[in-house]
């Protein structure tokens, strides 16, 4: 194999592993549930209900709780089913 042909074999599958997987990344994920999220994270004020922060965008326990580390709790959707 000349080096020609080598480095054109490698450019090939160069191209074709960056076009193929996000394609197949997005056949594979799985799909998004209809409906608001599940899980939020609450952050509450000094004085109770005033000033309570939250984010209502997790639609899995595993990164709710990851995110939750620096910003508060994560905690139940009320505005989900």
């Amino acid at each position: 194999m000349s080096a020609v042909t080598a480095r054109a074999t490698v450019l090939a599958v160069v191209v074709a592993s960056t076009v193929l997987s996000p394609a197949m990344a997005a056949r594979t994920a799985p799909p998004r549930p209809s409906g608001p999220p599940p899980f939020c994270i609450s952050r509450g004020g000094g004085d109770g209900a005033s000033g309570v922060y939250t984010d209502c965008r997790y639609y899995d326990y595993q990164s709710c709780i990851q995110a939750a580390i620096e910003r508060g709790n994560c905690v139940r959707n009320i505005n989900a089913r």
